[in-house]
């Protein structure tokens, strides 16, 4: 919910005040829950029709370590200030109270969302509440009940977006993609002896990782794909 936040922040930021911007959303295959709320603040959303939207909700869990604790010996002692400090203590069951302040966060949480989304969409809080509690639409449904402004995908949205910051049709634009990854397998998976001593791969992986090594593209921002095999060619 936070990080949701965040960004709807900075999207309301941005689509409003004295240097404001057109801001065009574009839902792909699901944008739902956290990803219908940061476009609540946009000038028009779109959505494709098999589009999973919606999702005005919230949902909390936690793990609960304590049976594993007792189980492989580990102990814990907490040192708190304030009756509910340790509300997440993964080491202890909740109590009715805990269960309770839990189930007022996530109420309080819920009903912020419902009230941005109603600000947003140009709706009552009644009407969004109406249609969220977690349920779940198509872009089809979302546009019938008002979620959504359009149907169409991103070249539609860019189309809108280009209009809407009124640039003419004959002017070229230069397209900026974010985020910006320079991506680097062995950054994230360490150097190959290393992966081969301690998981013994198999010849063919080792192969394969030898071959990756070897390929400079690796620093670049492409995504890349080794096949679950190897071909051999034998005269």
């Amino acid at each position: 919910a936070l990080g949701s936040d965040i960004i709807w922040r900075e999207v309301q930021l941005t689509s409003s005040g004295e240097d404001k911007k057109p801001v065009i959303v574009s839902m792909g295959d699901v944008a739902a829950s956290g990803g219908y709320y940061i476009s609540m603040e946009a000038d028009q959303v779109l959505a494709n029709p098999e589009t999973v939207t919606g999702s005005i909700g919230v949902v909390f869990g936690e793990f609960v370590f304590k049976e594993l604790f007792d189980k492989i010996g580990v102990h814990t002692q907490v040192l708190k200030r304030g009756e509910q400090a340790d509300l997440l203590d993964p080491a202890s069951d909740l109590t009715e109270d805990e269960r309770s302040r839990i189930y007022e966060l996530m109420m309080e949480t819920y009903q912020s969302f419902v009230n941005k989304a109603a600000q947003g969409r140009g709706m009552s809080p009644e009407a969004v509440d109406s249609l969220g509690r977690g349920r779940i639409y198509s872009g089809r449904r979302a546009q019938q009940a008002g979620l959504i402004d359009e149907l169409g995908g991103i070249a539609q949205a860019i189309s809108l977006a280009r209009i809407a910051a009124g640039i003419p049709p004959e002017r070229s634009v230069e397209f900026e993609y974010y985020p910006k990854y320079a991506v680097n397998l062995f950054d994230l998976l360490g150097e190959t002896p290393t992966l081969q001593s301690k998981f013994n791969l198999p010849e063919d992986i080792q192969e394969a990782l030898q071959q990756v090594e070897q390929m400079t593209f690796l620093t670049e921002e492409q995504v890349l794909y080794l096949l679950p095999y190897s071909i051999r060619m034998d005269e």
